[in-house]
């Protein structure tokens, strides 16, 4: 009998670099040079497939999800030592 692989869910990997990159590109109108120079910069720095491109909440959603958790976490943080 044939066993069918299963894919592995992987975590992305939020790095510090990444969450300023996605924060950053959150003040950026979408669709301007500016925008795609960022988006670039933060694909790269998690790491994400060709296919995942652009990463929003239809390619690479996964990530999307993930930056957007990290960045309330991060706002969360902040709030909490003031």
């Amino acid at each position: 009998m044939l066993k069918r692989r299963q894919p592995k869910t992987r975590l992305p990997q939020i790095t510090e670099r990444a969450l300023q990159l996605f924060e950053q590109l959150q003040q950026i109108p979408r669709s301007t040079d500016a925008w795609y120079d960022v988006h670039g910069l933060l694909h790269k720095e998690l790491g994400a497939k060709i296919w995942e491109w652009p990463l929003d909440t239809r390619n690479g959603w996964h990530y999307w999800l993930a930056l957007t958790e990290a960045a309330e976490r991060r706002q969360g943080e902040f709030a909490a030592a003031k």
